[in-house]
């Protein structure tokens, strides 16, 4: 595994997340990957994550941007590696559900904080193991 594989896979995640391409989002992540969500209180199993993302963002009539920073990456070992970086998020007309129905939101994060854990699969592709995302107050 090289620094430059594992930025190559976050440029192609957050290209994948901003074109809504849903399956090709999913694949980026092992079946069994863990994620702590922005506004998630507990871990999550990915598979619930990325469902309700393709709920929210994919599936609606959402437009999403981003802004990558600094991909700053460690070498844990030859099969695995940890990506820490910021970026800005905008995604507006997410579709939201609550108590009163269905409704749309903007979020708007100026400095989201992003760490992915990635592993070398046998067929040598690299997914994400686990994934945190949290937001620095303005």
């Amino acid at each position: 595994m090289t620094v430059a594989e594992v930025e190559d896979a976050v440029r192609r995640y957050w290209s994948a997340a901003a074109s809504k391409l849903a399956a090709e989002l999913q694949s980026f992540y092992l079946e069994t990957a863990s994620i702590f969500a922005t506004m998630s209180k507990r871990l999550e199993p990915a598979r619930l994550v990325t469902a309700r993302r393709n709920r929210e963002y994919m599936e609606s009539a959402s437009r999403i941007s981003y802004e990558l920073g600094v991909i700053n990456v460690d070498l844990l070992t030859n099969e695995s590696a940890v990506a820490a970086y910021n970026t800005r998020w905008r995604a507006e007309q997410i579709l939201k559900p609550s108590a009163k129905g269905e409704k749309t939101s903007t979020e708007n994060f100026t400095h989201l904080r992003v760490s992915h854990v990635f592993q070398r699969q046998d067929d040598g592709s690299l997914k994400i193991i686990h994934e945190h995302l949290s937001v620095a107050s303005e």
